[in-house]
Parts: C-alpha cells; structure tokens; sequence
C-alpha cells in the first residue's frame, strides 16, 4: 500500500463539500474576479479549496 492510497477519501471527510473540485470550479472563480461584479474586490486571498483548509 502506497502513501497516496485512499487520501482522496480522507480529503472528502474532511471537506466541506464533500466532492473532488474540478477545472470548472476553479474556472468560475476566476471568472468572478475578472468580471465588473468584482470591481471592489481587492488584495484578498480567495480559497478554491471546497473548504478541506480553515485557519
């Protein structure tokens, strides 16, 4: 058994939502920030991370 095996399945107990992102996930956010919408947006960090790290 590799280091890797099942990490996935840790990973979805320990998120918020519990599913793999995808492309399109971080896509939309990106979009968000690149559009007029988000024109006071400004030095802020946004997690795409589905919530799987809190500080």
């Amino acid at each position: 058994m590799n280091n890797w095996e099942g990490s996935e399945d840790l990973a979805r107990k320990n998120c918020i939502i519990p599913r793999a992102g995808s492309p399109a996930d971080v896509g939309a956010g990106v979009a968000y920030l690149a559009s007029r919408e988000a024109e006071w947006v400004t030095g802020q960090i946004v997690p795409l991370n589905g919530g799987g790290i809190t500080a």
